[in-house]
């Protein structure tokens, strides 16, 4: 049994439905895509640490999601080492003094 032959224009009408209907989707989340921001650098959340600009520190499997206290949102990749060894090198200021979070850096031993 032999197809029935559609006009020309039908099909071209057919097909730029298709197109419009797939395209329009995957245009729409394309463009409305938030960028992918580049990882800091460790020793960069470390200035930021330093300097009393991290509210929260939430480690992942890989990496480190930093909340500032702007309220923005940054990621680095922290040294084996680090994730290996004891992380809970925060600490806040005692209430009452001056300056806010403080760092000390833990030296890995092997």
């Amino acid at each position: 049994m032999a197809l029935p032959r559609l006009p020309r224009r039908r099909l071209l009408v057919l097909t730029a439905a298709i197109v419009a209907l797939t395209g329009a989707p995957a245009l729409y989340l394309i463009l409305g895509r938030t960028p992918v921001q580049a990882p800091i650098a460790f020793s960069e959340f470390m200035q930021h640490v330093e300097a009393g600009r991290v509210a929260q520190v939430n480690f992942e499997e890989r990496h480190l999601v930093v909340g500032l206290q702007d309220g923005s949102r940054v990621t680095t990749v922290a040294p084996a080492e680090f994730l290996n060894g004891n992380a809970a090198f925060l600490r806040a200021s005692p209430a009452g003094t001056s300056g806010s979070s403080s760092c000390r850096r833990r030296i890995p031993t092997r």
